[in-house]
């Protein structure tokens, strides 16, 4: 069995992005693919304030990521569905890329290498407006 691990960044949850990801995901159905799926505008990510926790320990000082840690320490493929606004993303999605200094100082400030153990294929579904 094979693990899809999806962040979905819509505010609209029947909007375009949803639309793409049903038609990305129905392409797994019937394959043997298990997927669990984060609604990140449903859930209050606390953003990353440099306090430099990740410097010296595995993890982060707030803990509201950790199953989503290990589910991406998990995952076989990570999908991201998201609308572009004003050329880039929404807060919400940046809230958890920013939270991925984590795996950064893992790497460069603790040394370890590779931050997370298993590679990952991973897949980026845009939508945006007229």
């Amino acid at each position: 069995m094979k693990h899809a691990l999806v962040l979905f960044s819509s505010p609209h949850k029947d909007g375009h992005t949803k639309k793409l990801l049903e038609a990305f995901l129905d392409g797994l159905k019937g394959k043997d693919w298990q997927v669990k799926s984060l609604d990140i505008c449903k859930v209050n990510i606390h953003p990353c304030i440099a306090c430099g926790y990740c410097q010296k320990a595995d993890g982060c000082a707030f803990r509201d990521l950790d199953e989503f840690d290990r589910d991406l320490r998990a995952c076989d493929l990570l999908v991201i569905a998201t609308p572009v606004y004003n050329l880039s993303f929404p807060a919400q999605l940046k809230a958890v890329i920013d939270r991925f200094q984590r795996y950064f100082e893992a790497r460069f400030a603790r040394g370890i290498r590779p931050a997370i153990a298993t590679h990952r294929d991973a897949v980026l579904l845009l939508t945006m407006g007229r």
